[in-house]
């Protein structure tokens, strides 16, 4: 066995490992709420009610419409919520090997490419539902036909459809258009009828993906845009992340570095050739990869940070292929730095990787939680819960009695009634709380069920089922 094929084969077993640890980060991880959010609300449109008018969203359609197609299958709730983040993650796994094997044609880097991509899903949080993995599916078709220069129309039609379905993802996909505008007013020759077939191609996926879900347009703009604006004006800037991210995740730190060099011989590779037109391209890209980046001083959660992997392996990729012009080796070095960094989170992750399902919130602590609750055979309106967690009325397959609020009802609010009341502790063991359970007493309530994650005594979670005593 001659010493290339070793190599591949190493970084093919290296692959499976990392895409092995990926997989089991989706059940083992950090848990987020958002999603049981997104899981709920993907059921409730699978049980015929409509976003924005039968429920309120901030968000646009689109992903939570595939994860509810996702749903008819014929798995259980259990299954679908390990299924669907795992469609997600392989999806983009796929799409990155193909879009570095399209772009470096060299078979070990693009393996190398899926490896990193796993690693860095891993420490951003991507473990769980969240839209920004639709956004950066459609991000990396717009980047595919975007890388090289195009100069057809077919192909710029196809990243106008793109961008605008990693918008209907999430608001934050507006960004991919900077690039496909960039590259419509460079087109020569320029015309009005190619102005008109780029609007199309933008309305064209709008009413496509809203024909499913066909609402009143007040509706859309009172949830999608105006919530959001709200929700981004509701904190300040939190510069305090560019010395977090340090301690936080170093591995993610050193891709970004990365990706200003790779940015920077990028730079010099073209100011060689004298391109204008892809040298305001190459500016384009490090400004989205920053405005991506930046979102995370409005909200500083990791997963965020998950919006710029289709720069990340653009910027890899295309100076993996045009690097050599500047610094012979550079290509080499990249490769041995992103081999040396992977094989670093390899032997970091096998510390992490949990050995049984006790130790995962959601088939340990939340499954059986949702179990007890399918046990007592309840119209949804008997039952009450206290505690923002929506994965566990996804998991016991109720539709919220009142779908404009859901379950969860805000503690200094609430107001005993029903049969059943679902308590959420996350842990902190606050004055509220014991307040809630001693009114849940006093009206007759008595605790039938009682789990906590982990099984310490200083827990994350705490879920307790109150039942009316008759």
């Amino acid at each position: 066995m001659n010493k290339t094929i070793a190599v591949t084969l190493f970084l093919y077993l290296l692959l499976i490992l990392a895409f092995g640890a990926l997989l089991l980060f989706v059940p083992f991880g950090p848990w987020d709420h958002d999603s049981g959010y997104y899981l709920l609300v993907s059921s409730m449109r699978n049980a015929g009610l409509l976003m924005y008018r039968d429920f309120p969203l901030q968000y646009p359609p689109l992903q939570l419409l595939i994860n509810s197609g996702l749903m008819s299958l014929p798995l259980s709730r259990n299954e679908l919520a390990l299924l669907i983040p795992s469609f997600w993650l392989l999806s983009n796994l796929i799409l990155t090997f193909f879009y570095s094997l399209k772009v470096t044609e060299h078979l070990r880097f693009s393996l190398l490419m899926g490896i990193i991509y796993c690693w860095f899903m891993i420490e951003n949080g991507a473990n769980h539902v969240t839209l920004e993995q639709g956004v950066i599916f459609f991000g990396l078709l717009a980047c595919l036909v975007l890388t090289p220069f195009i100069n057809t129309i077919p192909k710029l039609m196809m990243a106008f459809c793109m961008s605008t379905f990693s918008l209907l993802c999430k608001q934050i996909g507006v960004l991919f258009f900077i690039p496909t505008l960039f590259q419509l007013i460079f087109m020569r020759p320029w015309s009005f009828k190619l102005l008109i077939a780029s609007f199309m191609a933008v309305l064209t996926p709008i009413l496509l993906v809203f024909q499913f879900n066909f609402v009143d347009l007040n509706d859309i703009t009172k949830n999608i845009f105006l919530k959001i604006v709200k929700y981004g004006q509701a904190k300040g800037l939190d510069f305090s992340i560019f010395f977090l991210e340090f301690q936080r995740s170093p591995f993610s730190i050193a891709i970004y570095i990365l990706v200003i060099l790779c940015g920077f011989i990028l730079y010099q590779q073209i100011r060689l050739k004298k391109k204008k037109n892809e040298l305001v391209l190459l500016f384009i890209q490090l400004l989205l990869f920053f405005l991506f980046l930046g979102t995370r001083l409005i909200r500083n959660f990791p997963h965020y940070s998950i919006n710029t992997w289709p720069l990340i392996v653009c910027l890899f990729c295309l100076s993996y292929k045009y690097g050599h012009q500047i610094f012979q080796y550079f290509p080499k070095a990249l490769a041995i730095t992103l081999l040396v960094l992977s094989l670093y989170m390899s032997q970091s992750m096998i510390n992490k990787i949990p050995s049984s399902a006790h130790s995962s919130v959601l088939l340990g602590f939340f499954a059986p939680l949702a179990e007890e609750i399918k046990k007592l055979h309840l119209d949804e309106s008997k039952i009450l819960q206290l505690g923002e967690e929506p994965i566990i009325e996804f998991l016991s397959a109720k539709l919220p009695s009142h779908p404009q609020f859901g379950w969860s009802t805000p503690y200094d609010l609430y107001n005993p009634s029903g049969e059943v009341a679902v308590l959420i502790d996350h842990g902190k063991r606050v004055i509220e709380l014991d307040l809630v359970r001693k009114k849940l007493v006093n009206r007759g309530y008595r605790l039938s069920y009682e789990n906590q994650f982990p099984n310490s005594s200083e827990p994350i979670y705490v879920g307790q089922i109150y039942q009316r005593q008759k």
